[in-house]
């Protein structure tokens, strides 16, 4: 698994390329401990991940959950695939937004209103 960090407006971006695995989750448990740090958003991109195991899955909700506690929204980047469709069978997209690509994401951004960073949660992108 190949982790690259990247920011868009205080958005952490997070670019996985590999299998989302338990050896996986295990070298991004640092990471995953570290968030939300600063940013005020955090965004996992999944565009270059193949499969997604139950250990990936759990690291997604426990990602979710430690990141809503602190207010900070997560988005999934997530194209077709084993990895959407995990999300949709367990219904993860109906909580943490999925967008098919990068760009959809970020227009999607643009709608959010900035005073407030209201987003609608549950639903597919």
């Amino acid at each position: 698994m190949n982790i690259t960090l990247d920011t868009i407006q205080n958005a952490k971006i997070i670019i996985l390329d590999g299998e989302l695995d338990a050896d996986a989750c295990e070298a991004m448990t640092p990471l995953v401990e570290s968030l939300p740090d600063d940013a005020s958003e955090v965004v996992l991109d999944l565009t270059e991940v193949p499969f997604v195991d139950s250990s990936g899955i759990g690291l997604l909700i426990f990602l979710f959950r430690r990141l809503h506690h602190h207010h900070v929204p997560l988005s999934l980047v997530c194209p077709q695939g084993q990895p959407m469709s995990m999300l949709r069978v367990l219904r993860i997209d109906r909580t943490v937004p999925c967008f098919a690509d990068r760009e959809n994401y970020l227009a999607y951004r643009k709608t959010l209103q900035p005073e407030t960073g209201f987003r609608p949660h549950g639903l597919l992108h």
